[in-house]
């Protein structure tokens, strides 16, 4: 395995959220049928989601509790569609969202284009070309607003995301399920808990990270961890996993494998727990070692992923 690392822990490894996911959309374009769906695909996998009209509370000033759950997500997706531009309202929530993404309170900001070319919203060009004349006309006094809006659009339009017309010969139900899956993703990688004081972590981090970080990302990497009990493999092992893991399509920690390994079919859990933590998938029901070798064998192929097992007591 190969992958990119950075010095000490990240910022979003004891970082705790509100929302997992703050929807950005222009309502007359897409409430009730687009944003409805993605919405309850969401809430269906458990993930907790933010939109204006069904979490604002009565009463409450509007403006000042969008902007706080924005800062209190980690994710936000953009729904771009043809009058989203035409919204003050949705274009301040976007250069929120694009504030909190370069401070660092955003860890993903995921554009979606519907019914909409990419290429109109980053240069502004038919509606959003239309919607900001007029804006110039009404901020005309305040164009410094203007203009940050403008930025902020190309800035957004110019991250990775989906343009529905590509996606499933534009299938909306396709679209959801790909949003879906990797939103899913996202809020699954959950960081391990270390110790709450560690000290020297970051050295042993930083001289595994040079063993790893490579420019041959097709290379299998093996590294081993070793020594006497209760010197800190294990701590320095989930260290490693936390600042490492967003670098992958897909991740596993094994605990106690030694352990397990004893148990009456313990391998299989083992496999099972692989496949499950790296596929997402629930369904697959490894009942034999060798069944187990061909499944892991087949769906990791051609993955970049990061495995790693703790306790590890015998090679084989």
């Amino acid at each position: 395995m190969a992958a990119e690392m950075t010095c000490g822990a990240s910022s979003s490894s004891s970082r705790q959220w509100k929302y997992d996911v703050f929807l950005s959309f222009c309502g007359q374009d897409t409430r009730t049928h687009f944003i409805d769906f993605l919405f309850n695909w969401l809430d269906r996998d458990g993930i907790r989601t933010f939109r204006d009209d069904k979490e604002l509370n009565r009463g409450e000033d509007i403006s000042s509790e969008l902007m706080a759950a924005i800062a209190d997500s980690r994710i936000a997706i953009i729904v771009f569609s043809e009058n989203y531009a035409s919204s003050t309202w949705c274009l301040r929530e976007l250069a929120k969202i694009m504030e909190c993404r370069k401070d660092g309170r955003l860890e993903n900001v995921l554009p979606v284009f519907f019914k909409v070319d990419p290429s109109d919203v980053r240069h502004q060009r038919n509606t959003y070309a239309e919607a900001f004349k007029r804006h110039e006309e009404s901020f005309k006094n305040d164009m410094e607003k203007v203009e940050m809006w403008r930025a902020a659009l190309k800035e957004a339009a110019d991250l990775s995301g989906w343009d529905q017309e590509k996606v499933a010969n534009g299938r909306e139900a396709e679209l959801i399920k790909e949003i879906g899956e990797e939103v899913f993703t996202i809020v699954q990688q959950t960081c391990l808990e270390v110790a709450k004081h560690p000290i020297g972590l970051e050295s042993h981090i930083e001289r595994i990270g040079c063993l790893l970080n490579d420019d041959e990302s097709d290379v299998v990497r093996i590294i081993g961890i070793y020594g006497p009990g209760g010197i800190g493999k294990t701590t320095i092992a989930k260290a490693l996993f936390n600042e490492m893991l967003r670098n992958f399509e897909g991740s596993c920690f094994l605990a106690n494998v030694r352990e397990v390994s004893n148990e009456h079919k313990g391998l299989v859990l083992l496999q099972n727990q692989l496949i499950s933590d790296i596929s997402k998938r629930k369904d697959m029901d490894i009942n034999h070692e060798d069944n187990g070798i061909n499944i892991i064998k087949r769906c990791l192929s051609c993955k970049r992923v990061l495995i790693v097992l703790d306790d590890v007591e015998e090679m084989n």
